[in-house]
């Protein structure tokens, strides 16, 4: 599977044994690390990045966890619906066939 174009936005750079990702083309902090078992997002306020993290995540794993914020989780619950990414947080089914479910609806109104 390849990466989808959001996270081809992002250049990594290795340091060792983990890749760090950044949006392509800017200098400063690292948006996303691979760190093999573990994804670490720093930059979570942006939609772009956790998309990005979810779809190496889902090309990895095919089904993860995921952990953080009810803001993150929230984001995260979001593009699960939308790209089909599997998350593996029994806490968050009950969102994600809600948020299903409303995807849905506003598909049809379309």
């Amino acid at each position: 599977m390849a990466l989808a174009r959001s996270a081809r936005a992002f250049e990594p750079v290795v340091d060792g044994g983990i890749v760090h990702y950044r949006l392509a083309g800017k200098r400063g902090s690292h948006a996303f690390t691979d760190r093999g078992k573990v994804i670490d997002i720093r930059d979570s306020n942006r939609r772009e990045t956790v998309l990005a993290a979810l779809q190496l995540s889902a090309q990895k794993w095919g089904t993860f966890t995921i952990r953080g914020d009810e803001q993150f989780r929230r984001v995260c619950v979001e593009l699960a619906v939308e790209h089909g990414f599997k998350i593996e947080n029994a806490e968050l089914q009950r969102d994600i066939a809600a948020a299903r479910d409303r995807f849905h609806v506003e598909r049809e109104r379309l």
